[in-house]
């Protein structure tokens, strides 16, 4: 049996899978071709591709997780990244330098993280919650 055949046998195939994996192989597609791109390659198509790029990665740890590759390889379980975390602060910066408004780009100022401050409080009081649930 061949290393394809036996992880066609593992996972958990079905047509959602199967969509949620060729986005992320054209969001990896799509992230290349505009950063490989250095003609054209403004500050505006950085924060667009790294906005793709952060969800392709997210939605690929959602993919590996639910077809259950995770279970196949312990240390995918130990390495979990949150990339939905960097997908807004990016995006916010994509709309700052596409209107061509006066961003300060990375700073440690606290309008750069509005985005993800805002979010916060409502992610803490959902684990929260959840938590509970679970202890309950």
């Amino acid at each position: 049996m061949s290393f394809f055949a036996l992880y066609l046998s593992v996972l958990n195939y079905n047509v959602f899978n199967l969509i949620i994996i060729s986005g992320i192989m054209y969001g990896f597609i799509f992230t290349a071709r505009i950063l490989l791109n250095k003609k054209e390659l403004r500050r505006d198509t950085l924060y667009l591709g790294l906005v793709v790029f952060f969800m392709s990665m997210s939605n690929l740890q959602y993919w590996l997780l639910d077809t259950g590759i995770t279970e196949e390889h312990q240390i995918l379980q130990y390495t979990y990244i949150p990339w939905q975390w960097l997908v807004l602060p990016m995006f916010y910066n994509y709309v700052f330098s596409f209107l061509g408004k006066k961003n300060n780009g990375f700073s440690f100022k606290l309008k750069n993280l509005t985005p993800i401050l805002s979010f916060l409080p409502l992610y803490l009081l959902v684990n929260l919650v959840e938590t509970r649930h679970q202890l309950i």
